[in-house]
């Protein structure tokens, strides 16, 4: 699905007459008693983050939806609504993204991060810089000489504090929780950078 925004709209990073592929179409419900609902597009801006705007603010110029969405339905706390209340949202999205950061936005009203998933999924989106961004963290990084201790089930051991924390596994380089100290070491569950053949 693209649009282009329209011209009596300023959307800043969007520009007019400028087409944009639909990522993902969210549903929020504003009134509990009618069935009043309000569409949000979300969508790569200029600057390629994810950001997202009001359906009225753009023109449809291509209806097609690719075969890979899929229908979700989800509980979520709106910070539209009633305060502390949480509402149907229903959310059109490709099977293959994780949509969980979209949700956080909208609960929290935190920026929205481009994780590897979006990069897999809108690759013919994204120029190859912004592309291997998504994936740089992924790795163990050659560059740093601490590495946390595992002690299974995704948990590892600071060396420098002994401090236990959570990780995830899709992070190369991780930072302890301890405030004291807050080292910077690589995960023990991520994978080491691929080597350049030569």
């Amino acid at each position: 699905m693209k649009v282009k925004v329209r011209e009596d709209i300023f959307l800043e990073n969007l520009t007019y007459n400028e087409e944009y592929e639909i990522i993902t179409i969210l549903f929020l419900k504003w009134n509990l008693a009618e069935k009043e609902y309000s569409i949000f597009y979300f969508l790569f801006n200029d600057n390629y983050e994810i950001t997202y705007s009001h359906e009225s603010d753009f023109v449809i110029t291509d209806s097609h939806l690719d075969t890979d969405f899929i229908y979700e339905e989800r509980m979520l706390l709106q910070r539209y609504t009633i305060p502390d209340q949480r509402v149907p949202t229903y959310a059109l999205y490709p099977k293959s993204v994780d949509i969980s950061c979209l949700y956080y936005a909208f609960e929290y009203t935190e920026p929205i991060e481009i994780d590897t998933s979006f990069c897999e999924r809108f690759k013919h989106l994204l120029p190859e810089y912004k592309y291997a961004e998504c994936f740089k963290e992924r790795y163990q990084d050659p560059n740093i000489s601490l590495t946390a201790e595992p002690i299974g089930e995704n948990w590892v051991l600071c060396p420098e504090c002994n401090e236990a924390f959570e990780v995830d596994k899709n992070k190369g380089v991780v930072t302890c929780t301890n405030i004291a100290c807050r080292a910077k070491m690589n995960n023990p569950y991520a994978k080491k950078l691929p080597k350049k053949e030569e």
